[in-house]
């Protein structure tokens, strides 16, 4: 058995902590116990024998219940979004057949709102690839409710089609399951939530883990070119994230 490691993480629900640690993998807990301060003491159990202890902050260790929004556990939120964006996209023409929604940003054109880029899904030379927004879907993010659809920044339908970013899925996709990649949306989506709501002003206190998730888990599921599209949206959360 391996030496012990330490991670402090904040998790706000029994369903972002099972993601945290499928997200990894192997990851099993091996023990768990409530400090007297108010976080829970938990040690996990890599196939290896690693041990990693984590101590959680947040939501899982309170009394008022895991955090919700749009009235699911914050591990479903980007589901919400990404979905009534692309529903709101084909409403709104001209929607392009292969749209796939990515993750959201805070939009800095439009205060209190996210936006999620549009990217395309196409084949050439038979080979599925992903190509840059050509559209951006504006939601509200207390509500979700899409508040406009248009353009992508730059984009020009003279210069059409839009770059090719390189296959679908990426490679690094392929090099997991698919119970790590739902795990992986998943955490991804509780980091997110706190990530953007601080970015907006709604909270404090968010873990180093949640960017450093947040960072791995969007380089695991996106091309690296995608950077640079969440990057022309909000240049301080790209920062931030170190994208």
């Amino acid at each position: 058995m391996n030496a012990a490691t330490h991670i402090p993480i904040r998790v706000d629900s029994e369903q972002e902590l099972d993601a945290y640690l499928s997200a990894r993998g192997s990851w099993q807990p091996a023990a768990r116990r409530q400090s007297d301060n108010g976080t829970v003491e938990l040690e996990a159990e890599s196939e290896t024998g690693e041990i990693t202890r984590l101590t959680i902050r947040g939501r899982l260790t309170s009394t008022d219940g895991p955090a919700v929004r749009y009235g699911r556990p914050t591990t479903e939120s980007l589901e919400t979004l990404m979905t009534a964006a692309v529903a709101f996209s084909a409403e709104n023409p001209p929607h392009h057949p292969g749209t796939l929604a990515r993750f959201p940003v805070p939009s800095e054109r439009f205060p209190g709102r996210v936006e999620v880029p549009l990217a395309l899904i196409a084949l050439e030379d038979r080979t599925p690839g992903i190509y840059a927004p050509p559209r951006v879907a504006v939601p509200d993010w207390a509500t979700a409710e899409p508040l406009g659809v248009g353009e992508f920044p730059g984009f020009s339908p003279e210069g059409w089609p839009p770059p090719r970013l390189g296959d679908w899925p990426p490679s690094a996709v392929g090099r997991h399951s698919p119970r790590v990649l739902a795990a992986s949306i998943a955490r991804l989506s509780g980091c997110l939530v706190r990530l953007i709501d601080q970015s907006l002003g709604g909270m404090t206190g968010v873990e180093p883990s949640d960017i450093s998730d947040a960072r791995a888990l969007l380089r695991r599921l996106d091309p690296p070119e995608m950077s640079r599209y969440y990057r022309m949206l909000s240049p301080r959360f790209a920062d931030m994230l170190g994208l």
